[in-house]
């Protein structure tokens, strides 16, 4: 039976109570931001509300945006319609963050799914700004955030469009690989327009593209959280697996390249919508 010294029982405890420290940090940010995010959005949907009763009063005619802030958002219900408020406002979101990682590549780079996405969605998010897009990040570091503050912060800026990044592991399987893209299995069609013309615009960069799918890899009759939630255009990019190193490869040598045919999809989508 192997005994350990004193010395190293000692220097585990304090590991251990180190890591308990900061999780315990960690923890507490989380849920002094989440508080502080549920009470600005409880102001901004009772604003939402009384501007409807004002509308009412007045006799005007109820926006569509101010309605969809106190409909139940249970059908995707307004997935085809943007907002034309004459501004061209994009939400890109960084999937997962903090503590979930994610998958890491096996490449040189060893980075997580978690860094991949983060780093797309700037490189998007840079190209995006230089067209005059305002952007909203749902995250700019590595923070953990729920599905529900993800989407409440593309429907409360109006978002005319939601891009979820994420990279897919295919159930730990490297064999699959390919760009993707995902929309609510009803296929909205002003996102299945966007997501359409996004892989076509990096297969035309040189990238290895899949087809645009309803619903989510696993079914077509489910939804991803955000493809479910936002009321506006939505979709979801897969910028192929993180374990599959042909596809790492490509992307680390060409991610410049396909972020800025991304925004530029993007912004011919915009065009096309006449926003």
């Amino acid at each position: 039976m192997r005994r350990y010294k004193p010395q190293m029982i000692l220097f585990f405890i304090i590991v251990l109570e180190a890591m308990i420290m900061i999780g315990l940090v960690e923890y507490r940010e989380y849920s002094t931001k989440k508080a502080e995010q549920e009470s600005q959005q409880a102001a901004q949907e009772a604003s939402a509300v009384q501007q409807v009763k004002d509308q009412v009063a007045s006799g005007e005619e109820m926006t569509t945006m101010a309605q969809s802030q106190i409909q139940k958002r249970d059908e995707n219900a307004s997935a085809d319609a943007c907002s034309e408020d004459g501004k061209r406002i994009v939400c890109l979101d960084p999937a997962l963050g903090g503590y979930a990682k994610g998958n890491t590549s096996k490449t040189d780079s060893g980075m997580s799914e978690s860094e991949y996405n983060l780093e797309f969605a700037k490189l998007i998010q840079q190209e995006l700004t230089a067209q005059n897009v305002l952007v909203y990040m749902t995250r700019e570091e590595s923070v953990n955030l729920d599905d529900e503050e993800r989407t409440d912060l593309a429907n409360n800026v109006y978002a005319d469009l939601m891009v979820t990044l994420n990279r897919e592991s295919y159930n730990g399987k490297d064999s699959n690989s390919g760009i993707s893209a995902w929309v609510h299995h009803k296929r909205p069609k002003t996102s299945d327009y966007a997501a359409q013309m996004i892989l076509d615009a990096l297969e035309d960069a040189g990238a290895k593209v899949n087809q645009v799918d309803a619903g989510t890899a696993n079914s077509v009759s489910e939804d991803y959280p955000t493809n479910k939630e936002c009321i506006g255009p939505s979709l979801v990019l897969g910028m192929g697996s993180v374990l599959n190193e042909d596809d790492i490869t490509d992307y680390e040598k060409n991610k410049e390249v396909y972020a800025k045919a991304v925004a530029e999809a993007i912004v011919d989508w915009m065009d096309d919508q006449g926003l």
